[in-house]
């Protein structure tokens, strides 16, 4: 059985596999509550990931970021969804201060979990081809 772990393929796979449950984790956290990880970076630019119902966001914030009150430090935020529950993947986020969004993308777990599953499945159960012998190839 040790020998199965030594190819770097499968190394790959396991780490695409548990990336993969890390993202499921937060796909079922996301029906439960919505969070949002706010990363501070210099005088007015903020990152954020957002997760919300199913979707999970990022965003790169520039100017006017430093009239929102909490965009003094990093934080985690968690909102009980019912609150919000018809909202999308931005509701329940003050949007009554002055932003510019440099980048965002947003994305449904779901498009994340899948392909990332699939492939640690073919690295992990796939075997490798065999090199071809002199004799065959010419």
């Amino acid at each position: 059985m040790s020998d199965y772990f030594k190819p770097t393929r499968c190394k790959i796979g396991i780490a695409m596999l548990a990336l993969a449950l890390v993202f499921a984790a937060g796909w079922l956290r996301s029906h439960v509550v919505a969070d949002q990880v706010s990363i501070r970076i210099g005088d007015d630019r903020l990152f954020w990931l957002i997760s919300n119902d199913e979707w999970i966001g990022w965003a790169d914030i520039q100017g006017g970021a430093t009239n929102y009150p909490e965009s003094s430090v990093s934080y985690w935020n968690s909102i009980p969804l019912p609150n919000h529950r018809n909202g999308g993947p931005f509701s329940g986020i003050d949007h009554s201060w002055d932003w510019h969004m440099r980048g965002y993308l947003i994305l449904p777990y779901l498009l994340i979990v899948i392909p990332l599953t699939v492939l640690s499945v073919w690295l992990l159960f796939s075997k490798p081809r065999k090199p071809k012998s002199e004799a065959t190839r010419g």
